[in-house]
């Protein structure tokens, strides 16, 4: 369901904007009541529609810079509308920390961190190892990445504009050596070569970040059948009084 807000009694343009989404939008509906129907929706019609659909490909700047600009675990970003970015700050400092204490880092790490956004998590991290490399497929929110690192000083981290998937399997293929592996993918969850990419790479550890476990606990099971344990499992309630969570989830190679 989408919800015009709109600080006016009528809705301007309402009829366009009704055409506009009967022609671009696909309404699916997941029947809670059967888990498995909703899981071959997701899967058939859900991960074929392009995750920047409803976002357009033009913007236009009707108030203001076109930007924002936030403080989150000690670093400044500068934010493009394009882009993802979590608006439960509290929480999500207490998300990132609790990542990073679950992996332990000694210093000398060299960390994956794959659908990186704007990189807010590898940069969280950047200060306690050695090197880390964000890969994130929406181009814009890389260049905001490669701003925000020069903007913060954070000189051991690199970004990539790639789809996350092809990404690992390239670096699988050339048979890179990495220690952490971290993912935080989007709703609909990885997908098979990825999952597959990792456990080629065998990094000692993996942390998945999920804002849907549902999707989360299908990737998981990929990964246990192919020589990884569960160590730890900490949810954080990112929007309280509702059904929404983030699950982190570490594991570690057998």
């Amino acid at each position: 369901n989408i919800v015009p807000v709109n600080n006016e009694y009528h809705l301007r343009y309402a009829k366009e904007i009704e055409e506009l989404l009967q022609k671009n939008l696909i309404r699916v509906e997941l029947d809670d009541r059967d888990e498995k129907l909703g899981y071959r929706l997701r899967e058939s019609v859900i991960k074929k529609i392009p995750i920047t659909l409803i976002l357009g490909d033009k913007e236009k700047v009707m108030y203001g810079k076109g930007y924002i600009v936030d403080e989150l675990c000690g670093h400044t970003y500068k934010l493009s509308a394009n882009t993802f970015y979590q608006i439960n700050h509290d929480q999500t400092e207490l998300l990132y920390n609790k990542a990073i204490e679950l992996c332990n880092f000694k210093g000398n790490e060299k960390v994956l961190d794959m659908y990186c956004g704007v990189g807010t998590i590898g940069m969280s991290l950047a200060h306690a190892v050695k090197e880390v490399i964000g890969v994130e497929i929406n181009t814009r929110s890389i260049q905001d990445a490669i701003n925000n690192a020069k903007m913060n000083q954070v000189n051991n981290i690199q970004f990539v504009a790639k789809d996350a998937s092809s990404f690992m399997k390239d670096y699988a293929k050339k048979k890179e050596k990495v220690d952490v592996v971290i993912m935080d993918p989007p709703r609909k969850g990885s997908d098979e070569k990825f999952l597959n990419a990792v456990v080629k790479l065998s990094p000692k550890k993996v942390i998945y970040i999920s804002c849907d476990p549902r999707t989360q606990v299908v990737d998981l099971k990929h990964l246990l059948n192919n020589g990884y344990q569960i160590m730890a499992i900490q949810p954080v309630d990112m929007f309280p009084f509702t059904s929404h969570i983030e699950n982190i989830v570490l594991l570690k190679r057998g």
